[in-house]
């Protein structure tokens, strides 16, 4: 049970920095698109 537990939670930080990492890209995407 903690092996799976342990999995899933670094499965879901895994997609939240992923998520995070696009929406850090895209935001200075735009910056740099206004620049």
């Amino acid at each position: 049970m903690k092996n799976s537990t342990k999995s899933f939670i670094n499965l879901v930080y895994l997609c939240c920095a992923t998520g995070l990492a696009m929406f850090i890209l895209t935001l200075l995407g735009r910056l740099n698109v206004r620049l």
